[in-house]
């Protein structure tokens, strides 16, 4: 007998390592301590079943004997004797025995309870398609799955890392949001075949959401069943760790598909779809932000990325405290963007280069603000973009009323204004005249932030650039299309950020041509869009705006011209693959339109050298073909 206690004490100190262990997990905790407890009941009353008697249920009916005023507690017909335990082994074991068949059908009951549970959630997880897994459970996250439960509900969220979390109400809002399933980390989730998953890892450290990203990529090319096609690794990481983003694409990005994402761009982006018709009007246009900061600079990037339509002069006032250091910061990073001395662009300067952009030292909460807004004459958009809600809806207020005292009609520009407080947000609305942004439930909606819409269209983008070589690239789907994306390198990083960026600005090229429609014209706009791109003069003027885009998102990624030599160079490292060194940031192309060498207008000088008899387009043609396309890109 004394080997069953000494196995069920074995079996005990073993539950409770691992349920310790699985602290976080509460389903495996559980799970783990009621088949323990079962398995030690199992194991302490097998000789009293083995020995005692034929019919054990009837145990409860024969157990209690009651003694003047004691409770006297005897096993019948004799397993204590049959066991030849005496003295005080043989009244602590036959206590136990007692308290263990009291105890025993409760266990036995949540292990069933809690085994049927984990065979439900086991049923509800494959049957789901995609599997969204995320690093943390916090409140951004949740924001996400919240969304994710709202718009895709056939979509499985799984949480991990829960730990040092420490609030209920996003475990609460967690499990309201979809079934949820706690586990360790990434890694131990099993990646099944025909199903695809998506990973996120988001947290306020971007070099160690970068460091888990690398750990995590190096993890998932290890599975057994691992599939590429269908792992998708989305991770928040700021403009400022490009260059380690770049690194850690080219080590997996051949093997697991890379997504940097970030709240701020994302935002950015969002605000310029929905002024897309104001700002591509003809004409000129002047977008003011007041307050920097992340928010503001990420508007800032995608602003000069995309208002450079054809008939139109774009200029950009940035105003903040710290101006001159995020200046400075951006000619440091991106230093095509900003090619003469910092001084030109700074005060009151004037800069006479493609992109016009002019910072102001200033504190927005000063009088200077206003001095400087009334030099400038009427914005086509002023984003608010500071870090101090109450301070961007006064700032707000003020510039709205400062404008409308200078009109009859009390008209003013549009103004966006960060508030970044959910419930302040909610609060105030749309009704005070400006346009409210930034809250986290806007922030993390995972349409906004991942934006599967804008993806789709990056898509097509890529495929049409692949039309000279594969003429029917836009019209194969399912598995040839993404062999086709995989074998192209859509998904390599460079190629994904600027198939994206083409695709926003084809939505901004769609409101120029509609911007010609007349009032008269009854014909429907996707009839007036078709027929426009068939003139082959009124292509030409969009496609020279296309280059210009092109080369002002190229150069606020760091890139800049490869001169002669260095494009010979690339050539030969290449084998005339590639036009362009991913490593060191050059493209031969990289200049405007009219310093475009005449041979590059119709093929590529790589292509000339390396590859004579090869069929791929040049420079100009290719921004043709997108524009051609517009209406399937953007399924309009």
């Amino acid at each position: 007998m004394e080997w069953c206690i000494a196995e069920a004490l074995l079996i005990l100190l073993g539950t409770a390592v691992y349920a310790h262990k699985r602290k976080n997990d509460m389903k495996a905790m559980s799970l783990s301590l009621t088949a323990g407890i079962s398995i030690a009941a199992a194991v302490l009353t097998a000789p009293y079943f083995a020995l005692s008697y034929k019919d054990p249920f009837m145990i409860g009916l024969k157990s209690f004997r009651y003694g003047a005023g004691l409770v006297s507690l005897s096993v019948e017909p004799g397993i204590v004797s049959a066991l030849g335990l005496t003295g005080a082994v043989k009244t602590v074991y036959t206590v136990l025995l007692y308290i263990i068949y009291l105890l025993e059908p409760i266990c036995a009951s949540l292990f069933a309870v809690s085994f049927s549970r984990s065979v439900s959630e086991w049923i509800r997880f494959r049957g789901h398609k995609k599997v969204h897994v995320f690093s943390q459970l916090n409140s951004k996250t949740v924001a996400i799955a919240e969304s994710l439960a709202e718009s895709r509900p056939d979509e499985m969220p799984v949480f991990c890392n829960d730990e040092g979390s420490g609030n209920e109400d996003l475990r609460m809002r967690a499990r309201a949001a979809h079934a949820l399933l706690l586990k360790r980390n990434e890694a131990s989730l099993h990646i099944r075949k025909g199903r695809e998953y998506e990973f996120y890892i988001i947290e306020p450290d971007t070099r160690k959401v970068l460091t888990d990203t690398a750990k995590l990529c190096g993890e998932l090319v290890k599975k057994k069943y691992y599939d590429r096609s269908r792992v998708f690794v989305r991770f928040s990481a700021s403009p400022d760790c490009q260059n380690m983003t770049r690194d850690i694409d080219r080590v997996y990005g051949k093997q697991v598909r890379l997504r940097p994402v970030d709240e701020h761009d994302s935002e950015a982006i969002c605000l310029l779809r929905s002024y897309c018709t104001e700002l591509s009007v003809p004409g000129e246009h002047r977008v003011v932000i007041v307050g920097g900061g992340a928010a503001g600079a990420a508007m800032l990037r995608q602003a000069v990325c995309v208002m450079t339509g054809p008939e139109t002069a774009s200029s950009f006032v940035y105003i903040s405290k710290n101006a001159a250091a995020e200046a400075s910061h951006l000619k440091a990073s991106s230093p095509g963007i900003l090619e003469k001395p910092l001084s030109s662009y700074t005060g009151a300067g004037t800069s006479d280069g493609d992109y016009p952009i002019h910072f102001y030292n200033t504190d927005p909460e000063s009088a200077d603000l206003f001095d400087i807004l009334s030099s400038l004459g009427e914005p086509s958009l002023i984003c608010v973009t500071s870090d101090d809600d109450e301070m961007n809806y006064d700032l707000a207020q003020r510039i709205k009323r400062f404008f409308a005292s200078r009109k009859e009609d009390l008209s003013y520009p549009p103004i966006a204004c960060r508030i970044t407080d959910k419930k302040l947000n909610e609060m105030l609305g749309s009704d005070t005249g400006v346009r409210l942004f930034g809250n986290e439930a806007d922030r993390y909606d995972y349409d906004s932030l991942i934006d599967p819409e804008l993806e789709e269209e990056a898509k097509r983008v890529h495929l049409s650039y692949l039309l000279a070589t594969t003429p029917n690239a836009l019209d194969v789907t399912g598995s040839e299309r993404e062999k086709l994306l995989e074998d192209s390198d859509f998904y390599g990083y460079v190629n994904m950020q600027s198939s994206m960026a083409s695709a926003l600005a084809l939505v901004y090229r769609r409101a120029y041509i509609l911007s010609k429609k007349s009032e008269e014209d009854e014909r429907p706009d996707e009839e007036f869009v078709r027929e426009w791109l068939e003139d082959p003069g009124k292509l030409k003027v969009l496609g020279d705006a296309e280059h210009m885009r092109w080369n002002a998102f190229q150069k606020y990624q760091g890139w800049r011209k490869a001169d002669r030599d260095q494009t010979k160079t690339i050539a030969k490292s290449t084998s005339g693959r590639r036009i362009r060194s991913d490593e060191f940031l050059l493209h031969p192309a990289l200049v405007p339109l009219e310093e475009l060498p005449d041979v590059e207008k119709t093929t590529d000088e790589i292509k000339l050298n390396v590859d004579p008899n090869g069929n791929a387009t040049g420079f100009i043609e290719s921004d043709r073909l997108i524009l051609r396309n517009l209406p399937v890109i953007l399924n309009k």
